[in-house]
């Protein structure tokens, strides 16, 4: 017997997106986690751990990563329709920006790249990037985070 559902609990539109996700399309997510988290230089354990829960959540198994790691940056790739599956990317690529409790230029540099191929505005992306810095200090939690920044009541 399967056990309740909770009413009030919405799908990841991340999952969702992922469940049929090309190969291309895992790899570079990824890739682009990673991006953000090395562009400092460094890639310490915080970030690897950020980087591993939201490939988690999304299905991308470590043969994925491996895979990833070990195939070339795709040029292009087919981004979520879904403004919320969007946001929900650029929250984990900005968890990955603070995971070490430390933001670097370079980082920010990487992360408006990101939410640029996303199809985010640089204010948008500047005000993530701030809500989630907050969520260090204030322990927000992520849906939280992504219900205010759909506060305009865009869904696509």
């Amino acid at each position: 017997m399967n056990p309740p559902r909770c009413a009030n609990r919405t799908p990841d539109p991340r999952v969702e997106w992922f469940a049929d996700a090309s190969e291309e399309q895992k790899r570079a997510v990824v890739h682009a986690l990673l991006a953000v988290a090395a562009s400092d230089g460094t890639l310490v354990t915080p970030e690897k751990t950020v980087i591993a829960e939201a490939c988690g959540r999304l299905g991308v198994s470590s043969l994925d990563v491996a895979t990833a790691l070990a195939s070339p940056i795709p040029e292009s790739v087919e981004a979520p329709r879904d403004r919320r599956a969007r946001t929900a990317l650029m929250l984990d690529a900005a968890a990955v920006m603070v995971a070490d409790h430390r933001i670097d230029d370079r980082e920010l540099a990487v992360l408006l790249m990101v939410g640029k191929s996303l199809g985010f505005s640089t204010a948008e992306i500047g005000d993530l990037a701030a809500q989630v810095a907050g969520a260090l200090v204030s322990s927000q939690r992520r849906e939280v985070i992504i219900d205010r920044m759909l506060g305009d009541g865009h869904t696509s």
